[in-house]
């Protein structure tokens, strides 16, 4: 049996299918030990049409579009990339995903959970990554510890102007534990948690570039860059958020491929330290490459810096809209 890749797409409207009640067919089948479920009953049961073809199946609603192919876990969702912990399968003509994808991924972004009551979207705590004695990547003169925080500055201007309140867990060079800046949040009572960072791979590549976010990996799945195919069953702080996350990681990513116009490397997972202490939804941004010059020469301009915090807002204030607005 070969691993099959899912490749899906979702568009989102202002409605979205209700699943129906758990169906006999949906009972998960065992493949490798872990429960799977077959995707046609599966996409019948959100109210999808069913368009399969040779290895690929293709759901689709008025509201929603849904297609899986290839031999890999990466996944479209409404044109964003996206990654499953674990590859589909495809066994007698039908494509299988697994019980935990789809609860942990998939049906969050077509139903996600109502907020605890009265709890809003208000308080935003914006993260600069590194700082101080830690410059994160540095690449000739420049050090992501300078850009995060500039990029988060111009973040707070925006999001203030929204409405929102915003807290940064620093505002100059200076060195914050991993575990201070969750602890921060903690105490600020704060909706959300947003790292902001950039990636490099030093002097290794640099035709690597685009875009990324990181969201919590659920427990029992392996994290996206891992080479393992399990996980941990540790039940992390972070862990409690995990429909959250999810919606949190793909309006950011959505927002900053479709503005940014960059290469879209996904909503990926990850036990970052912040991501598994963070007690309120959280996601940590990757805005681009300080390795590929053609990019770095944009992150560091204040224009495309302008831009990549729109991006952020808009991710953010469509979460907040999503959930509120229901």
């Amino acid at each position: 049996m070969r691993a099959t890749a899912l490749s899906l797409c979702l568009l989102l409207g202002t409605a979205v299918p209700t699943a129906k009640a758990l169906s006999p067919s949906l009972r998960p089948v065992r493949f490798g030990g872990k429960p799977y479920i077959n995707l046609q009953t599966w996409g019948k049961t959100w109210g999808f049409g069913i368009h399969p073809s040779r290895k690929a199946l293709r759901l689709q609603s008025k509201w929603t579009r849904i297609e899986f192919k290839g031999e890999n876990r990466l996944v479209r969702f409404n044109g964003t990339k996206l990654w499953l912990s674990f590859p589909v399968l495809p066994h007698r003509d039908r494509l299988y995903a697994t019980k935990l994808d789809l609860e942990k991924t998939l049906e969050p972004l077509l139903k996600p959970p109502l907020l605890p009551s009265n709890k809003g979207v208000r308080l935003v705590v914006l993260d600069p990554g590194h700082g101080g004695k830690d410059p994160g990547s540095v690449v000739g003169k420049e050090a992501e510890k300078k850009h995060t925080l500039l990029l988060a500055f111009e973040l707070k201007k925006i999001l203030l102007q929204r409405g929102f309140r915003v807290l940064m867990t620093r505002t100059r060079d200076e060195t914050v534990s991993l575990t201070k800046r969750t602890e921060i949040a903690r105490l600020a009572k704060a909706d959300l948690y947003v790292s902001l960072h950039y990636n490099s791979l030093g002097r290794r590549t640099s035709a690597v570039k685009g875009v990324e976010v990181y969201v919590m990996t659920p427990s029992g799945a392996p994290s996206t860059n891992s080479r393992s195919n399990g996980g941990t069953a540790r039940v992390y702080p972070g862990n409690r958020h995990d429909a959250w996350n999810v919606l949190l990681g793909y309006f950011l990513q959505r927002n900053l491929v479709s503005q940014l116009k960059a290469e879209d490397r996904g909503l990926r997972r990850a036990r970052f330290v912040v991501l598994r202490n963070a007690r309120m939804p959280a996601a940590l941004v990757e805005g681009g490459f300080m390795s590929a010059p053609d990019e770095a020469r944009k992150i560091y301009t204040a224009s495309y810096r302008r831009k990549i915090a729109a991006a952020i807002a808009d991710g953010i204030t469509a979460y907040r809209k999503r959930l509120e607005n229901r």
